[in-house]
């Protein structure tokens, strides 16, 4: 099995009224390539799907890759936001992104989003990642949290950590 482990995507919820206007990028084409507003700056590098999941298979498949593991765009991961503002972005987040590896099973995986700034909420919310099908990789720093008797997870400190779960 091939598996492209690094699709960005925006998810079609991250652009509606109920995602602070802060954290909101407007999408949009423009002679067939996408251009992101975001912040006040016009993006216009992105050179391959990554809205339409299905558009996005289709293209894997045409390259023979078998399976995809999403992530957020991760100027979209808010952490430089309010925590309270930080948990509701990621909430869209991990709600949409859970959504879509169950209409692709086995096709599609995806990576949350957590509250860096605060340590413990981010470590509940990788739990509850990890119940939804969904991994955690931004920057934790120092966490450990016990999903069920025989996995348990914990933050690499490094100059960029990562969670990850391990058997224990």
């Amino acid at each position: 099995m091939i598996v492209d482990v690094h699709c960005h995507v925006i998810v079609e919820e991250m652009t509606a009224p109920a995602v602070p206007e802060n954290w909101r990028p407007a999408v949009r084409r423009e002679n067939g390539r996408y251009r992101l507003a975001f912040r006040g700056r016009d993006i216009s590098s992105v050179v391959s799907e990554f809205t339409d999941v299905g558009a996005m298979l289709g293209a894997a498949a045409a390259t023979s890759v078998d399976h995809l593991l999403l992530s957020p765009w991760i100027s979209l991961v808010p952490t430089e936001a309010e925590p309270a503002e930080a948990r509701a972005v990621c909430e869209v987040h991990n709600t949409a992104l859970a959504a879509i590896t169950a209409a692709h099973p086995g096709r599609v995986s995806a990576v949350g989003a957590v509250v860096l700034q605060d340590p413990p909420l981010a470590a509940r919310q990788v739990a509850d990642l990890m119940t939804s099908q969904l991994r955690a990789d931004r920057r934790v720093r120092s966490a450990t949290y016990r999903v069920e008797s025989d996995v348990v997870i914990s933050s690499l400190i490094s100059e960029k950590p990562f969670v990850y779960a391990l058997p224990s």
